[in-house]
């Protein structure tokens, strides 16, 4: 979607939470007129990488999600099926990206429990840094992660050690499950 593309227009929301008391300012200075050359990814985070530091990082929380006008939203079946039509820019837009070519990408986020950061590296500095491995693309070899399961004496520290897995689920979720009886975490889910 942004792959390749210059960023022409930069609108930031005025909120202090999602993008950690920096001022809209700052972020336009930092991302007007450049140019998206990757993306980069690690559990529930994302960044653009563009050709000069730094670079846009996104967490999206629980609600967070990126729209382009172009693409159609994913819809619930629960949602009903009375079309309310395309509203641009969407409601709780935080960071609205205009590129040269015209396109649009948002990222909106309702409930503001996601984040939007300037990163000169995003995968050595904090949050990610601090984060364990990607269960997507970083899982352990088998080795490696029946060591960490050996290594922790019980079951409780085994879902500790292992939830440095990002993204976390936290072993709270797998202890509830396990302690309610239910038969697989999916049973809780």
């Amino acid at each position: 979607m942004a792959l390749g593309r210059r960023i022409a227009r930069v609108w930031c929301a005025s909120d202090p939470i999602v993008f950690e008391r920096r001022p809209p300012r700052e972020f336009t200075k930092a991302l007007l007129g450049r140019r998206v050359r990757g993306l980069g990814r690690h559990g529930k985070h994302l960044w653009l990488e563009l050709d000069r530091r730094p670079w846009p990082c996104f967490h999206f929380g629980m609600t967070g999600e990126f729209h382009a006008p172009s693409a159609r939203a994913v819809r619930l079946v629960s949602s009903g099926s009375k079309d309310r039509g395309i509203v641009w820019p969407p409601r709780f837009a935080k960071l609205r990206l205009t590129f040269d070519d015209g396109g649009e990408l948002v990222m909106t986020d309702p409930r503001r429990l996601g984040r939007i950061r300037l990163r000169k590296d995003p995968a050595s500095e904090s949050p990610i840094s601090s984060l364990g491995f990607d269960a997507l693309l970083g899982l352990p070899r088998p080795a490696e992660f029946a060591g960490i399961v050996r290594i922790a004496r019980c079951f409780r520290a085994a879902l500790r050690t292992l939830s440095a897995a990002a993204p976390r689920m936290g072993p709270g979720f797998l202890l509830d499950a396990r302690e309610s009886g239910a038969r697989d975490v999916k049973d809780r889910a």
